[in-house]
């Protein structure tokens, strides 16, 4: 429903009925990954939070209008991998100490990988 990009190379996916007259919009559900991420279609990164600012404001044209198929996580460390109907994914990849840094949420209930353990939070 609706892309947008938060400080640094944070990107936000809100979807489902979204409330865009608050700072900053908030959908029924998101998902946020703060940083270490990056855009693939086939066997080629499209974008990913390394590149300048110009590019990474693509992100929005993109994903836009993007029908999702399948969130998953996998690996031993929790990464996350949202792949669309135009064949294109979005993926999370940690590369400094602490982990991934991804999140989940609906309906004001989230979820998160913290320390070598899933967070919930909310409801």
């Amino acid at each position: 429903s609706l892309v947008w990009r938060g400080a640094g190379t944070a990107i936000f996916l809100e979807l489902g009925e979204v409330d865009d007259g608050v700072k900053p919009p908030t959908g029924e559900h998101g998902v946020g990954i703060e940083w270490s991420w990056r855009i693939e279609e086939g066997h080629s990164i499209l974008v990913g939070s390394f590149n300048n600012d110009e590019e990474i404001e693509s992100v929005k044209d993109l994903l836009t209008g993007q029908l999702i198929e399948i969130v998953e996580l996998f690996g031993e460390i929790p990464e996350l991998c949202i792949k669309f109907s135009s064949g294109r994914r979005l993926v999370s990849f940690a590369t400094s100490n602490g982990g991934p840094e991804w999140s989940v949420r609906s309906h004001g209930t989230s979820i998160h990988f913290e320390a070598g353990r899933f967070v919930y939070e909310g409801k």
